[in-house]
């Protein structure tokens, strides 16, 4: 097994306690992960905020893709909820954002799951339809399977 010499802590070691990095000429990167580990955190005990400030804004960059890809979603099936009995399907059409996936199997499966299997397939899961609130609280409090969908 080939070993390196870290340039930090001037150990060597095996070759798994380092990363691998195809920027440096060896192919590893130059610290062992332990000192990158001890690195990374002295780093972010004597930057708290600019750590805090990096994370909440890859959460938001996150939020924001996983809304984007929810109401792409929800456009290309017509902005509207899908249960005939629907009492206010104009609001509806009107506030895309309000509608959600319903699980009429009452399988869980996340927004995530749904959007990856939407963007390979282009189509739904069979047992998930799109409702608005009003439906999806009236769905679930009846405990009854939705009409639309038949598995």
């Amino acid at each position: 097994m080939k070993a390196l010499r870290c340039t930090k802590c001037g150990k060597e070691k095996p070759t798994w306690e380092f990363f691998k990095n195809f920027l440096f000429k060896r192919g590893y990167a130059y610290w062992c992960k332990d000192c990158h580990y001890e690195y990374r955190k002295e780093w972010r005990r004597k930057h708290p905020e600019e750590h805090k400030n990096y994370y909440v804004k890859i959460k938001n960059k996150k939020k924001q893709k996983r809304r984007k890809d929810k109401l792409t979603i929800i456009q290309a099936l017509g902005n509207k909820c899908q249960d005939p009995k629907c009492e206010t399907p104009n609001y509806c059409s009107n506030h895309p954002e309000i509608l959600g996936f319903h699980h009429s199997s009452g399988r869980k499966e996340s927004v995530s799951e749904i959007v990856l299997k939407w963007k390979k397939e282009k189509k739904l899961p069979k047992d998930v339809i799109l409702l608005c609130p009003n439906c999806h609280s009236l769905n679930h409090s009846k405990h009854i399977p939705h009409p639309n969908v038949t598995l």
